[in-house]
Formats: C-alpha cells, sequence, structure tokens
C-alpha cells in the first residue's frame, strides 16, 4: 500500500469534516421548516460537511480525485457480491448489536437516531436517498477513501485505525460494536480491490437494511432475547458469517482476476493482482526531503495527532450520552 498523505494531514482533513458538518448542521437547524424536512435536512448537512474536506484537498492540490481516492471502476463480474456481503454483515452482527443495545438501555442509554415515518412514500425516498446513498457516498470517500491515502504504519494500522474512528465518530456507543466491525469489513475490501465502489454499495445496502427491516411485521419479535429472537438470532449469526465471509473471498478475487480453483484461501485473501495490500510503503512525496530518518521522527507527530483524534471522539461521545441522558 503505498500512502501520498502524513496521517496527520488525514486527521485534519477528518477534523475539518466534522468542522464542516457542525457549521453546515447549524445552518441547516435554522431554517424554518417542518420536524420531518428538519430531519433530511439535519443528515444532508452532515454528510456534505464530510466532503467539504475533499473538496478542499483536491482544490489546494490541484489534482483529480482520482489521484487520492482509489476511484478505479469496479468489475461487472464481482459487483453483485455486494448484495450477499452486505446481507451477510447485517445478520452476522444483529444479534450482537441488539444485545449491545440491551446492555446500554439497562445504562439508560439509547440510541438517539432520529428517522421519520417511512410508511410514508415521499419520507421514505427522500431516506433512501438522504439517509441511506448520500452517507454511502460522503463516509466511504472520507473513510476508506482519505484515510486509506495515509502512508502511516501499515495498511493492517489503518485498516483498524480509520474503522476505530468510523465508529467512535458516530458519537453512539450504542451501535459503535457493529460500525467498527463494518469498517473492518469495507476497508479491507477497498485496499483488496482498489477501489471505493464496492464498499459504497455494501454501505447504502446496510443502511437500507437499518431503516427498512424494522418495517417488516414481527421483525421487533426476532430482536427480542426472551422470545423468539433467543433461538433466531444465534441461528443468523451463523448464517450471516457463512455468507459472509466466502462472498468477500469471491469478491477480492473475482475484481482482482486472482480467484481461481487452485488458489487457497489465505493467498487470494491477501492478494491484490500481484501486490500484497499490507505492505506499507512510503512514497517519494510523502517521505520528502528528510529521508527515511526524517520519516521516522514524523511519525511520532503522526501518533500524537492519531490518539489525539481518538481521545476528543471518545470524550465527544461520553459527553453526549450524558447529555442525552440529562434530557
Amino acid at each position: 500500500m503505498t500512502g501520498t498523505l502524513r496521517l496527520r494531514v488525514v486527521v485534519l482533513l477528518y477534523c475539518t469534516g466534522l468542522l464542516s458538518a457542525a457549521v453546515l448542521s447549524i445552518f441547516a437547524g435554522m431554517i424554518p421548516t417542518s420536524p420531518e424536512a428538519a430531519v433530511f435536512l439535519n443528515y444532508a448537512a452532515t454528510q456534505l460537511g464530510f466532503l467539504v474536506p475533499i473538496a478542499l484537498y483536491r482544490w489546494r492540490s490541484r489534482a483529480k480525485l482520482s489521484a487520492f481516492l482509489p476511484l478505479k471502476s469496479p468489475k461487472l463480474k464481482a459487483l453483485p457480491l455486494v448484495i450477499p456481503v452486505a446481507i451477510g454483515a447485517y445478520m452476522q452482527n444483529l444479534m450482537l448489536q441488539t444485545g449491545i443495545s440491551e446492555l446500554w438501555a439497562m445504562a439508560g442509554v439509547y440510541s438517539t437516531v432520529t428517522i421519520p415515518d417511512l410508511t410514508n412514500a415521499g419520507y421514505a425516498i427522500a431516506a433512501v436517498l438522504v439517509i441511506a446513498a448520500l452517507p454511502a457516498v460522503a463516509e466511504e470517500f472520507l473513510f476508506r477513501g482519505i484515510f486509506r491515502n495515509s502512508c502511516y504504519k501499515s495498511a493492517y494500522f489503518m485498516l483498524i485505525y480509520s474503522s476505530a474512528v468510523f465508529a467512535v465518530g458516530h458519537l453512539s456507543p450504542v451501535q459503535a460494536v457493529h460500525q467498527f466491525i463494518l469498517g473492518l469489513i469495507l476497508t479491507y475490501i477497498v485496499y483488496s480491490t482498489g477501489t471505493v465502489w464496492y464498499s459504497v454499495g455494501i454501505h447504502f445496502l446496510n443502511n437500507i437494511f437499518a431503516l427498512f427491516l424494522p418495517l417488516i411485521p414481527g421483525y421487533a419479535e426476532i430482536l427480542n432475547f426472551g422470545g423468539i429472537g433467543a433461538f433466531v438470532m444465534p441461528i443468523m449469526t451463523v448464517a450471516g458469517a457463512l455468507i459472509l465471509y466466502p462472498s468477500v473471498y469471491a469478491l477480492t478475487g473475482l475484481h482482482s482476476g486472482a480467484f481461481s480453483k487452485k488458489d487457497g484461501f489465505l493467498h487470494v485473501l491477501f492478494r491484490k493482482g500481484d501486490e500484497r495490500w499490507y505492505k506499507s510503503e512510503r512514497s517519494d512525496e510523502a517521505v520528502g526531503a528528510a529521508g527515511v530518518a526524517g520519516a521516522l521522527s514524523e511519525d511520532g507527530r503522526d501518533k500524537v495527532y492519531a490518539i489525539a483524534l481518538l481521545a476528543i471522539l471518545v470524550l465527544a461521545s461520553v459527553l453526549n450520552v450524558v447529555i442525552e441522558s440529562m434530557l
């Protein structure tokens, strides 16, 4: 994996996105409108805020988006596999997510996601566009695009770090574990294929499931550990894993052209054509005139920025929980 951005630059770009999202959300809140429209405006403002640093960096560097975002076209033969990957990830994580939600509920902490009435056709269409599609693009460009372009440590480190920021950055401890696992899956797919479009599709489908599956009669009963859910959810977890990992394996293999009967599982799993994605290589631009020794000293500053960002996000999550519990 060759990175062209210092990790601290990635952190600052992310912070710019957070600040832009906050400012746009404030302006959106000033617009006199109905409560339902206000929800959609807030979602749109937040996601557009995440796109601001990408636009600013493109303007400053005068580079094409494809120069720092993995925008290669997906392979048509691999693209349909985003469906079983999304289904498998959702099924695998459902019991874990439900259990964590119940544990937090015992402490008086609940998910604070506000969703308009999706039985209204107009709201449902708006939700697909604003709550499902827009975050899939904006967040994938940021977390699986900009973060991927860091040259810090290795792809293994960025796999975990970007997923952690993705999870904690939603400021919802109730959903953090599911988002972290989903982030790992999406980041791995982007590293393995070199394109963000598969992860955009999987992210979009995950949002669709979260929005519309609760509308299915009997769905709430599945989430009840004291009822039928005690039997159904473990089965869904196992079935989800059996769907998810072979689908990821097939998707990455079909995209890179490395998928064949003679290839072993691990051989394909860690391949991107003939390039192993987990090997991190600093580009000349990233290292600069200071050389390797200078780059290593720069790593220390990157580490400070990285730790500070996570610490701030964790603190913000705690404050968010406290404020919500007081309202």
